[in-house]
């Protein structure tokens, strides 16, 4: 009785942690493109403010001399709260 009762809490704590981590983050579609996820670059580990967003990719500024690696232009309308539709990669 015992065993059953430790497989049935085992099999319970699986299931509810393999949930836990597969929490969905909403749908934002906006032109008909779904917003796209943050690389995990130092700029984008921690959120300040959208300034701090517009610095880059406003201009669509460059990180290397070459422009082989650049921020893309925003492609829609400022919005506040650039982390209500863009999240870290994970």
């Amino acid at each position: 009785m015992i065993s059953v009762l430790a497989l049935l809490f085992l099999a319970y704590h699986s299931f509810k942690s393999r949930n836990e981590s597969e929490i969905e983050k909403p749908l934002i579609i906006v032109n008909g493109i779904i917003a796209p996820s943050l690389s995990k670059i130092n700029g984008h580990m921690t959120y300040i403010n959208e300034n701090n967003c517009m610095n880059c990719h406003i201009s669509a500024a460059s990180f290397d001399e070459i422009k082989e690696i650049a921020a893309p232009s925003i492609p829609h309308m400022y919005r506040e709260n650039c982390n209500s539709c863009h999240f870290i990669k994970e």
